[in-house]
């Protein structure tokens, strides 16, 4: 049966499009003309919103931005077909013969349950956790072949409001410690999904000394005032919704047992199974196609050129706050930071 138009070409019944998304599996984003109200299949909450996904094309079963952005980020979803539960489109899962797991929540409630209180690496970097093992054979004779071991941790959730978006290179093993610290506390007190999941991410954002960097290098550029904040510390606490911070391999990868940090092998040498987590981020940002973007570091910068993302509205030259670069961080202060600060200026946030 073919769809009735109106006059201007659009499906008569539904609210005016001004873009269509590609297809992800069974679901599609579009961008609305004006904004819409509605309640989300999902997460139930009533938005206001001109991003919209119906759910398998059902206009009456709308999915808000942010729950759109949960369900697309497995790189299984476009090869398997629609299901619901409770009339709630499922998280799906990679099929059995897939060597790279799609990992959900509900999977590893029981298991993060049962952490020591206060566990440490050997609770979480351990086979109850581990996604994936691969190994690549160097060219050269005498170097030492690579392990590479991707760990599933509590990073989900999608911060749909976000205006600025901070890319990390993956989790490093002090930031998993974090959020399974801080998913194991919330569970014991009765937290569940999908409230969860900003409240642990809003903990592990780039914690420890690396927060601090990071800080510093935000203020550097005066991202705070033109978020109209008093300072960047502002993004890891009360003005937590205005940041999605995220990864471009989204779950802890370690290089013969230490962190990766995207530059030995490069981003675009590491084996297939790991690079299949790019597409991820790619739906991420597509989720909040107004907010900044932010690459910590010119690995960050390689996977977006990776996923043909070269839109405008990334601020590139920004450093990886890791204490490791902290030369870098007093050049960039010195240096970049004030052409980065023209750049912002002309941006509107």
């Amino acid at each position: 049966m073919s769809a009735d138009f109106d006059a201007s070409g659009q499906i008569a019944g539904r609210p005016r499009i001004a873009k269509a998304y590609p297809e992800r599996g069974p679901l599609q984003q579009f961008r609305l003309a004006e904004t819409m109200e509605f309640t989300c299949l999902r997460c139930h909450v009533t938005k206001r919103s001109r991003l919209i996904a119906p759910s398998a094309g059902d206009w009456s079963r709308l999915l808000c931005n942010g729950c759109y952005g949960e369900l697309i980020s497995q790189p299984s979803l476009e090869a398997r077909p629609a299901s619901t539960t409770n009339n709630v489109v499922a998280d799906p899962k990679l099929s059995a013969a897939n060597r790279n797991p799609t990992p959900l929540f509900e999977d590893y409630v029981l298991r993060m349950k049962r952490l020591p209180q206060d566990p440490d690496e050997g609770d979480v970097v351990n086979r109850q956790f581990l996604l994936g093992r691969y190994h690549a054979h160097p060219a050269r004779r005498g170097t030492r072949p690579r392990r590479f071991d991707v760990y599933y941790a509590p990073l989900h959730g999608f911060q749909d409001q976000a205006k600025v978006v901070l890319i990390g290179v993956t989790p490093g093993i002090q930031q998993m410690l974090v959020a399974f610290r801080e998913a194991r506390r919330l569970l014991h007190q009765g937290a569940a999904a999908p409230g969860i999941y900003h409240l642990i991410r809003r903990r592990m954002a780039f914690a420890g000394q690396t927060r601090v960097n990071l800080i510093r290098l935000l203020e550097a550029v005066q991202l705070p005032q033109m978020l109209g904040l008093s300072g960047a510390g502002e993004l890891f606490g009360r003005a937590s919704s205005l940041l999605h911070s995220t990864s471009a391999l989204r779950y802890p990868v370690l290089v013969n047992g230490a962190n990766y940090t995207g530059h030995n092998p490069p981003i675009r040498r590491l084996p297939s199974e790991i690079r299949s987590y790019l597409p991820m981020l790619s739906d991420q940002l597509n989720g909040l196609p107004d907010a900044l973007v932010v690459p910590l570091g010119p690995a960050v910068e390689e996977a977006l050129r990776l996923i043909d993302f070269n839109e405008r509205r990334v601020l590139t030259g920004f450093p990886h706050p890791s204490g490791a670069n902290r030369g870098r961080h007093a050049t960039f202060v010195r240096q970049r930071a004030p052409e980065l600060r023209r750049v912002l200026g002309a941006a509107s946030l």
